[in-house]
C-alpha cells in the first residue's frame, strides 16, 4: 500500500478587525493504493482551539465530475460503482467505502450523526453527488451539534469525507463550503475551499499549489 499526504491551503483573503486569528486554513487530503483502488480522505485543517464544523455544503466539481466513486457498503452489498450510500453508518469497509462525514466514528452501525441535507434530491442512497448549479447543491450536517462530533482533533483535522475510485482515475478539483464555530454559543463562520483528488499519491505533490482558492466571512 502507498500513502500520501498533502496539504491543500485555502487563501483568507478578507481580515476583520478584532477577529480571532485561529480558523480553518485549508483541506487536506490524504490518499492511498490498495488492491486497484484509490482511497482519498479529505479533512478540513483548523488552526485553532476547539474549532468545530457543524456543515459541509454545496459541494461542487471544479473539473472531473462528482460520479464514478466505488461504494462498500450496505446498499452496494459490496464494492460497486452503480450502487451505494454516503451514510458513514453503512461502510462496510470503511478503508474502502465512499461515504460523507461530519467528524465520529465510520463503519457499520458506527452511530455517526452526520445527515444529508436537502440537496440530494434522490435521497442519500446513490452512487453520485447531485452537482446541478454551478456553485453545488448538496451538503451533509452533523444534526447533534452537541456531542461535538465535527470538533478538530489533536492535529486540528476532521474528516469530511472519503472517496474511492479506481486507480489510475482522471484527476478531480472540488470546490466544498463550511460552516464552523469555536464552541457552543460561539459565531458561526463560513470558509469555502478547493481539494484535488488525483490519480496517484505520487503526483498529489504536483497539484498541491494548484487551484487553492477560499474566502472567510463571518
Amino acid at each position: 500500500m502507498t500513502t500520501t499526504r498533502t496539504a491543500i491551503l485555502a487563501l483568507a483573503p478578507l481580515v476583520f478587525a478584532g477577529a480571532a486569528h485561529a480558523g480553518f486554513v485549508g483541506y487536506t487530503v490524504e490518499s492511498s493504493i490498495t488492491a486497484g483502488v484509490t482511497t482519498h480522505r479529505v479533512y478540513a485543517q483548523f488552526n485553532g482551539a476547539g474549532d468545530t464544523v457543524l456543515r459541509a455544503y454545496n459541494i461542487h466539481s471544479v473539473s472531473g465530475g462528482l460520479d464514478g466513486f466505488l461504494h462498500n457498503d450496505l446498499v452496494s452489498g459490496g464494492l460497486s460503482a452503480v450502487a451505494g450510500s454516503w451514510n458513514p453508518n453503512f461502510a462496510l469497509s470503511s478503508g474502502t467505502d465512499s461515504f460523507l462525514a461530519i467528524g465520529g466514528a465510520v463503519g457499520l452501525g458506527a452511530g455517526n450523526t452526520t445527515l444529508p441535507d436537502a440537496g440530494w434530491i434522490m435521497g442519500w442512497n446513490q452512487p453520485g453527488i447531485p452537482d446541478l448549479a454551478s456553485t453545488g447543491i448538496a451538503g451533509w450536517y452533523n444534526h447533534l451539534t452537541e456531542n461535538q462530533q465535527g470538533r478538530a482533533d489533536a492535529g486540528g483535522r476532521v474528516l469530511l469525507a472519503q472517496f474511492v475510485l479506481n486507480t489510475g482515475h482522471a484527476a478531480r478539483t472540488i470546490s466544498l463550503r463550511l460552516s464552523h464555530n469555536t464552541g457552543f454559543g460561539t459565531a458561526v463562520t463560513e470558509s469555502e475551499g478547493t481539494f484535488a483528488l488525483v490519480p496517484t499519491p505520487g503526483a498529489i505533490a504536483l497539484l498541491a499549489l494548484a487551484g487553492v482558492a477560499a474566502r472567510r466571512r463571518r
